[in-house]
């Protein structure tokens, strides 16, 4: 109950000499006490007295969120460094966490053949890294501050109807759920829409990728190097997810789990120490004891708060205000044995007692069954409630539209006055086919400025289409010469490329020989459901992961998502744009896919390291 902050003495973090804001922090806390404030040359001392409390009464102490040296023993700081602690240490800290897990709602449905009698109703941890994955503060920075531009650049292309057609037309051609996605997609634009509001839920990912290492895959047209003049590991964008994109809420669980972890115990402390000290304060030098001493560590600053469930909740709740309705509800559709419904279920909490915004949930087949469209508007009513905003978490994968009554129920939303999340011209914004149109010469600038697409670019990694001809004549553009010499690359040295077909939730892009089969196999109009991708190398660390109860640990590689959220009024105005937290994805080398869900990698933070990004050994992992 006292609050005693000493500054005498060589302790770490001493208040000798202190600036004025050490003075008017201990003038605060002997305000907050009623105790006194003794000043000499040797430093401030800031004393209170002992409150006087009702029996019964105590003060609340909130958890630290602030350390210096003093909070991690010496034998951490200067010692050599390990993953997290002892073996024993690290079992009782991954006991701590299962246990936080199932108290807090890092939970996904357990597999019905695990489940006995439950059915949906029994729950397993979600799997999780317990310890967060070290991404350079600098290039967090830069994926945060590109959001807003993502966010503009989809806007702009799901608005260029004429070029989404003309970009998916060989894809298209090859790929009957793209082809019936654009078809749909040209019967709502050809009738018009009634409603004019735009909301998006986007996530970008990246990973970490480290060209001293690349495999030589001879082609020498790549959209972006993946490096700076230095030679550091920057950041390269694997995708950009335009419906669904899920794990928010999950995300937000794992970034306090480990808060909590690095309050709780020393040697996770010690973990963040020695990526998150100013650089210069490493007890490398025989002389660093001061400077360790007196370095200092904000939780806050080692691991990035996420606000994602409460961003992508603001931006829903915003929509439901715009779309006007008294009495409407949210509408989530949703899968009908959804595993992540936790994810799900945290979200639909949050509307509620942050916005008092309803939400309903059905399936696709259920829509059909349940909802109708109603007068010049077209408002959508789902058993008399009208809804306001249709959130896609299901109707991104073929799997979705077993039959032509789910086709019936995506064409009854899109028709709707509901503001959809998002609509279809959002959705194939973020088809693959358009990311890898995107990254041709020129592109961007049909959409955002020059310098706007120069620090888009910054980003990208090689895409070459695989519409073109093996051999293209002498006659053939610029793109088809360089898609042509890229197939070459990858048939000869197919370890650094992934071909991707359009399609979403991990588990169906071709790696290694399996890319070369495929290109070897393939017709020219088969090939067109695809693009060909540089494969991005990220850096190797040190990790434990937690599935099923058992905590693995090896060499693992991360890949960051952001979080950004877009609404367009009807009125045509800008109403929200923004970054609102993020997702880390973990899994262990040797692992081709990167899906959550897809059960090939676990949830994660990251861990903002002011150590320089620099290349580390080359692994064969990438996306």
């Amino acid at each position: 109950s006292n609050y005693h902050f000493a500054a005498r003495g060589p302790k770490p973090c001493s208040m000798t000499n202190a600036p004025i804001q050490s003075v008017l922090l201990a003038l605060a806390l002997q305000n907050a006490r009623g105790g006194s404030v003794v000043s000499s040359s040797s430093g401030i001392r800031a004393e209170a007295r002992e409150p006087e409390l009702g029996e019964g009464e105590y003060v609340r102490a909130p958890p630290p969120s602030d350390f210096c040296a003093l909070d991690i023993s010496a034998d951490v700081v200067h010692g050599e460094e390990t993953v997290l602690g002892s073996k024993a240490e690290r079992d009782l800290i991954c006991a701590e966490a299962l246990a936080w897990a199932a108290c807090n709602g890092l939970l996904m449905r357990a597999p019905l053949e695990d489940a006995g009698g439950a059915g949906n109703h029994a729950f397993t941890h979600a799997p999780f890294a317990l310890t967060p994955a070290d991404f350079p503060e600098s290039e967090l920075w830069r994926a945060n501050s590109l959001a807003p531009l993502f966010n503009k650049l989809v806007e702009r292309v799901a608005s260029d109807f004429g070029w989404l057609q003309l970009t998916l037309r060989d894809t298209a051609s090859a790929d009957p759920f793209t082809r019936r996605l654009l078809r749909l997609c040209a019967k709502v634009e050809a009738e018009g829409a009634t409603q004019r509001a735009q909301l998006a839920v986007l996530r970008s990912d990246y990973m970490l990728h480290e060209p001293l290492h690349e495999p030589q895959s001879g082609h020498a047209d790549a959209a972006g190097s993946g490096s700076d003049a230095l030679g550091r590991a920057l950041l390269l964008q694997v995708e950009l997810n335009t419906i669904a994109a899920s794990f928010a809420s999950l995300s937000c669980k794992v970034s306090e789990l480990h808060r909590t972890l690095a309050q709780r115990h020393p040697s996770f402390r010690a973990l963040l120490w020695r990526h998150c000290r100013q650089p210069g304060s490493s007890a490398v030098k025989s002389s660093a004891a001061t400077s360790v001493e007196s370095s200092s560590m904000r939780l806050d600053e080692a691991l990035p708060p996420n606000g994602a469930l409460a961003g992508i909740a603001e931006a829903i709740a915003q929509a439901h205000r715009a779309h006007g309705a008294t009495g409407a509800a949210v509408l989530f559709v949703v899968q009908a044995s959804e595993r992540n419904a936790v994810d799900q279920q945290l979200l639909i909490e949050e509307l509620w007692r942050g916005h008092g915004v309803p939400v309903v949930c059905r399936t696709l087949a259920q829509i059909d069954d349940q909802a109708r469209l109603e007068g010049p508007k077209r408002r959508l009513l789902l058993r008399g409630t009208q809804i306001s905003v249709v959130y896609y978490r299901a109707g991104y994968t073929p799997d979705d539209y077993p039959t032509n009554q789910q086709w019936n129920a995506r064409e009854k939303m899109e028709r709707s006055y509901a503001i959809k999340c998002p609509s279809l011209s959002y959705h194939l914004a973020g088809a693959k086919k358009v990311q890898q149109a995107l990254a041709l010469p020129g592109a961007l600038e049909r959409f955002v400025s020059d310098a706007e697409a120069a620090q888009l670019r910054q980003v990208f990694a090689g895409l070459w289409s695989l519409s073109g001809r093996d051999e293209p004549p002498p006659a053939a553009d610029d793109e088809e010469r360089a898609a042509a010499a890229a197939m070459d690359a990858a048939r000869l040295r197919p370890a650094g490329f992934v071909m991707k077909p359009q399609r979403e939730g991990g588990g169906h892009n071709l790696f290694g020989e399996e890319l070369r089969g495929a290109l070897a196999s393939m017709s020219r109009s088969q090939r067109s459901a695809f693009i060909l991708m540089q494969r991005i190398f990220p850096r190797a660390s040190p990790a434990l992961l937690v599935r099923d109860g058992e905590l693995l640990s090896g060499a693992a590689v991360s890949e960051l998502g952001v979080y950004s959220t877009f609404l367009r009024t009807p009125s045509g105005r800008v109403a929200l744009s923004k970054v609102c937290g993020h997702l880390v994805r973990t899994k262990l080398l040797g692992v081709d896919e990167g899906g959550v869900a897809a059960g090939f990698a676990v949830l994660n933070s990251p861990l903002a390291s002011k150590l320089d990004a620099k290349p580390s050994t080359h692994v064969e992992a990438g996306r």
